[in-house]
């Protein structure tokens, strides 16, 4: 048989199930603001694309207006995270991949539309350079991430000379060059069949 709560013990109940959810609730709160950089840097994606139409200045203005915008995002997702004690592995690998899409595949293709592929309408070659330079970017930009959780499990470090992620296209190639072996001494191979 089901006992009966006193109206006070109701109360305190629905208080402790309020304060229960509102626990569980507070670790979206980080990944949402998360997910609203990668909204900003997707869309400026879209804009870059769209930008062959009649006024292409709007497309590209709005652009780089999104990925400003998913810096601004960006910062504060770890600060909330940090604030609310909701720090998880999930949060941040899901960090990671919003770096690599707002501030690697984004500005690449912000660059290319905006710049090499009117540029090269005319010289087929100069299209090609630049489509090679905004991918040397976006490989740049992938790198720090990929060697970083490589790192974790095949037991190499790299070196890291500046963690904010909006450096991150410059940063990639240093980081490939300058890994160094795992603190056991032993040379590991970076990328391994």
């Amino acid at each position: 048989m089901k006992s009966r709560l006193s109206p006070e013990e109701r109360r305190e109940h629905r208080r402790d199930m309020r304060k229960r959810a509102m626990q569980r609730s507070k670790f979206a709160l980080p990944s949402s603001i998360t997910l609203i950089s990668i909204l900003c840097g997707f869309s400026s994606v879209v804009m870059s694309i769209n930008a062959a139409g009649d006024n292409p200045e709007h497309y590209f203005l709005w652009a780089a207006i999104l990925l400003v915008a998913a810096g601004v995002f960006d910062g504060l997702d770890g600060r909330v995270a940090r604030a609310t004690g909701t720090s998880t592995e999930f949060g941040v690998q899901l960090d990671s991949l919003a770096d690599m899409v707002s501030f690697g595949m984004a500005p690449a293709i912000l660059a290319y539309r905006y710049a090499f592929f009117t540029l090269g309408i005319g010289d087929y070659q100069l299209r090609a350079v630049g489509w090679a330079a905004c991918f040397f970017f976006v490989a740049c930009g992938a790198l720090p991430g990929a060697l970083q959780r490589a790192g974790e499990h095949c037991g190499f470090a790299v070196f890291r000379w500046d963690a904010d992620p909006r450096w991150r296209g410059l940063r990639g190639f240093s980081d490939l060059v300058l890994a160094r072996p795992a603190r056991s001494g032993k040379a590991r191979l970076l990328f391994r069949s």
